[in-house]
């Protein structure tokens, strides 16, 4: 099905074009105030469906930033010292 912009389409035409159920299109164009409600009756225009669109597009995540926690000179000096040590071994 073909979407024009000027054109008024009904609930169920608008849901089978976005593949969901009339109801959740619903919700969603009353929740947006993408429609116009006479009644019972739910219109959408072709501008609405598009709208309805972008409102289900997902926006991108950015990738997680692990914290640094922070550490005083005295303590990063004390640390690489212990880790620059030979290690001994065990003495069986």
């Amino acid at each position: 099905m073909e979407i024009s912009a000027d054109q008024n389409y009904t609930l169920a035409e608008a849901a089978a074009h976005l593949r969901l159920t009339n109801r959740g299109v619903a919700k969603l164009a009353r929740r947006h105030g993408l429609c116009m409600v006479r009644g019972r009756d739910i219109l959408l225009t072709g501008k609405d469906i598009e709208a309805i669109k972008d409102v289900l597009r997902v926006a991108p995540t950015l990738p997680r930033q692990i914290p640094i926690p922070a550490i005083s000179d005295y303590r990063l000096h004390a640390s690489l010292i212990a880790l620059s040590r030979k290690k001994r071994r065990n003495a069986v």
